[in-house]
């Protein structure tokens, strides 16, 4: 089915520019007050190429590998870059019925759209989505070939002809390359031609539609996940799909992302975003840390008994509701319960969290060189982690090094927004995510532009849950029988 026509597409040609494996330099970072984070290891902070692949993996068009880096280099296959066009374009993918085994091998292979794409290969509803848009075509004998690495100009052909696709004025004219190595000649020609004439006139698309110091387009050279990430967000930035501009000032357009929902209740406010299930609550209010090893209540039972307004999982712990031990250090208003796990026991809990509650601060520490409070009835530590941001920088060595941090569950975290610790955050993400996925998004809220925030996780998968006094819709897992709570009053 045709999507409707968006008022306004020029999708530019990114494949028109660089992250070539050839000589180039890459251009300064965009100008303004966004600074780019790197949320991978191997891309460089505040460069271009951070902006482009930041904006996809926010859009989650592209995702990094399970290390943690998104390695540039790497080369595209045609079945890759069929699921990356779908996502960009918001085609329909879902809907593609999958045959079993039996019925497809039942086809004569004329019958099939592509005789070499699988049942129960993963990409089979992205190539078939596109396939029946007539956006790609595959060989002349009938094959796809999905593990061949895409080329440059078919990479072009297919973002020129979805493009198309969503607005059949676009891309009607074409005239003559400036690329010595592309002639008329060449099967892809038009489409290059014809995106590249689209912005031929604009001054403000120069960095996009030229390789720098490169007579040359490289058309048959492969594409690379760097060229990807220029490709791609320039398309759906300069076709409507996402608001800004990547030059200048990427920044504004995969920042400010604005809660769905907010609430203030008592002195706190509750900002919830759909897209990502997240709530967060930020406070000045006391908090209280509960710690009940024997025979847990539930979630709502601990709530209601002692009057929370908010109450969320408070930490990592061992065995069962009916016998829970902390995983880590513990000291509980003065007794010191648990003892501290060091990198060779735990890569995972970093740090400790210190609440005074006697200045109602809260504080984050490495647990390297941490000194307990001695003998205070005012005072709860607790070592958790990993860190995931440290005053808005990416802590991607601790979640690196955190088997938990790199997989996908769902979250609890809490964190400061301001210098004395007053200002808490309390975060719950109901969507299962990695935590560099979360940091990420944090970086782009709305809710923490001019705050430097520190974050770090409390806990996730199952033990993740949320309760609301006077907001129960936000409420989940509360049925849940949990040793250790934070609680929030009024």
């Amino acid at each position: 089915m045709k999507l409707p026509a968006i008022t306004k597409i020029i999708v530019v040609s990114a494949v028109l520019t660089t992250f070539l494996q050839v000589p180039t330099v890459l251009a300064s970072a965009p100008v303004g007050s966004f600074v780019c984070k790197s949320t991978f290891l191997d891309i460089e902070e505040d460069t271009e190429l951070c902006y482009w692949v930041n904006f996809l993996d926010y859009n989650r068009v592209v995702k990094g590998y399970s290390d943690l880096t998104y390695r540039p280099e790497n080369s595209v296959t045609r079945a890759e870059f069929a699921k990356f066009i779908v996502k960009a374009f918001g085609l329909d993918y879902a809907t593609v019925n999958i045959p079993s085994q039996e019925d497809f091998d039942a086809l004569p292979n004329e019958e099939k759209i592509f005789p070499d794409i699988l049942p129960d290969n993963v990409f089979y509803q992205y190539i078939h989505a596109l396939k029946e848009a007539e956006i790609i075509q595959g060989y002349t004998d009938g094959l796809y070939r999905p593990e061949e690495p895409v080329t440059r100009s078919a990479a072009q052909k297919y973002l020129t002809n979805a493009a198309q696709y969503q607005n059949d004025n676009l891309f009607i004219v074409q005239a003559e390359l400036p690329f010595s190595d592309i002639t008329d000649t060449h099967v892809f020609y038009p489409y290059v031609s014809r995106a590249y004439t689209a912005t031929r006139d604009e001054p403000d698309y120069d960095q996009i539609i030229s390789i720098e110091g490169s007579p040359e387009f490289y058309p048959d050279n492969n594409l690379s996940r760097g060229d990807l990430a220029k490709m791609v967000t320039n398309s759906m930035v300069y076709g409507g799909f996402a608001p800004g501009s990547p030059i200048p000032g990427l920044g504004e357009a995969i920042g400010g992302i604005k809660a769905t929902k907010t609430f203030e209740d008592n002195g706190m406010k509750v900002y919830h975003y759909d897209d990502f299930g997240m709530t967060i609550l930020t406070t000045n209010n006391v908090m209280e840390y509960n710690y009940i090893p024997n025979d847990a209540p539930t979630v709502q039972e601990l709530s209601e008994n002692v009057n929370y307004l908010y109450t969320i999982n408070g930490g990592f712990f061992g065995g069962t509701h009916l016998d829970a031990d902390h995983a880590g250090f513990l000291n509980y208003y003065g007794i010191h319960l648990t003892p501290m796990k060091g990198p060779e026991e735990s890569q995972q809990l970093t740090h400790v969290v210190r609440f005074d509650k006697a200045n109602n601060r809260l504080s984050i520490w490495d647990r390297e060189g941490f000194l307990p409070y001695e003998n205070s009835t005012k005072v709860v530590e607790f070592q958790t982690g990993p860190l995931v941001l440290r005053n808005d920088e990416i802590q991607s060595d601790y979640i690196f090094n955190s088997k938990n941090g790199r997989g996908k569950h769902k979250r609890t975290l809490m964190g400061i927004s301001d210098t004395d610790g007053r200002e808490k955050m309390f975060i719950t993400v109901r969507d299962e995510m990695s935590l560099n996925e979360i940091a990420h998004i944090l970086l782009h809220l709305e809710l923490f532009e001019g705050k430097q925030i520190t974050v770090v996780n409390l806990d996730g998968g199952s033990s993740s849950v949320l309760y609301s006094k006077n907001f129960p819709e936000l409420n989940y897992g509360t049925e849940k029988r949990m040793p250790i709570l934070i609680g929030i009053q009024d």
